[in-house]
């Protein structure tokens, strides 16, 4: 009974052998194409860059540049006259679309009024105004009592108002206000061996540059700076002649329609007057001794007044 039973384990190993061995051979690393073909097909489809033109209409395209560069590194912005021109992933350039729409708006504008006053005998005028005295640099005056005080010396006389330059800037711009003469002067031109005079001219007066900033609804920060220039009389290098400058730069919190004043320019000048005997001091060689002179020392101030309102 035992044989049967082998033969018949020997014949289904041998069909089994057979069956494997009729089966086509395939290499290790083969891929099955149909395999391959489901594979490729569940793969996610690379999205092309895309190029995009935006046009500006109220910012600058260098500054816009320089705004997206670090917020959007993997994208290339360039620029040209009116605009740029974005090169990257289609959502980030929608994101770009939206930012630039946020942004490229018209700038509000600001009216400033300049009141430039000098103000005679500073130190006992204005001390009344500001504490300490001016000496010390630059004093902002409380608004009420400041203008009440300037309007006094104005009608008074001590104070004149050498100019009320108004203009109009945008935020966050700089405007530049000059009031002032050109001074005439001569020198002395050599060429080729011909001297010859030569008219030249210099700048003197008041230069006024202010930045204002609107922080809220009804208040601006202003970075301002003043110089004021003039030539001393009688003073003079070789015929040029010798600029007295006074120079101030400061931030000022300005409310909307509220007059600010800035003084500290100070500036001291000695007047010589003579007065002399009549007739006796007309006569030659002798008239000296009948002429007095006297010299006095005036301390002066500009003072800066400004008013800001904010055009809807």
């Amino acid at each position: 009974m035992k044989k049967p039973i082998r033969s018949i384990l020997s014949l289904i190993l041998i069909g089994s052998t057979n069956m494997l061995a009729a089966l086509p051979s395939t290499p290790y690393n083969a891929f099955n194409p149909e395999l391959l073909q489901i594979l490729k097909q569940k793969e996610v489809p690379e999205i092309p860059l895309k190029y995009h033109v935006f046009e500006l209409r109220h910012i600058l395209a260098q500054d816009m540049q320089n705004t997206l560069k670090p917020l959007f590194p993997d994208v290339t912005i360039t620029t040209f006259a009116q605009g740029l021109i974005a090169h990257g992933h289609p959502k980030t350039i929608e994101n770009i679309r939206k930012l630039i729409q946020d942004v490229d708006r018209p700038l509000q504008q600001i009216h400033i009024q300049i009141d430039v006053i000098e103000v005679h005998d500073a130190e006992k005028e204005l001390s009344q105004l500001w504490s300490p005295m001016l000496s010390d640099g630059i004093q902002a005056g409380q608004p009420q009592a400041a203008t009440l005080g300037l309007q006094s010396l104005l009608t008074t006389g001590k104070a004149r108002l050498l100019a009320n330059p108004s203009l109009t800037v945008m935020d966050k711009k700089t405007a530049v206000i000059t009031v002032g003469d050109k001074i005439p002067y001569s020198t002395t031109v050599y060429s080729n061996g011909i001297t010859a005079q030569q008219i030249q001219q210099i700048d003197t007066g008041i230069t006024i540059e202010i930045s204002p900033r609107i922080v809220s609804e009804n208040h601006i920060e202003a970075l301002l700076s003043a110089k004021i220039s003039r030539v001393k009389p009688g003073t003079t290098v070789q015929a040029y002649p010798i600029l007295a400058s006074r120079h101030t730069a400061t931030t000022i919190g300005m409310p909307e329609n509220t007059p600010m004043t800035i003084a500290g320019l100070l500036d001291q000048q000695v007047i010589e007057s003579k007065s002399s005997i009549p007739i006796l001091g007309e006569i030659p060689f002798l008239g000296d001794l009948f002429h007095t002179t006297q010299s006095e020392t005036v301390t002066t101030d500009i003072v800066l007044r400004i008013t800001s309102r904010i055009l809807q």
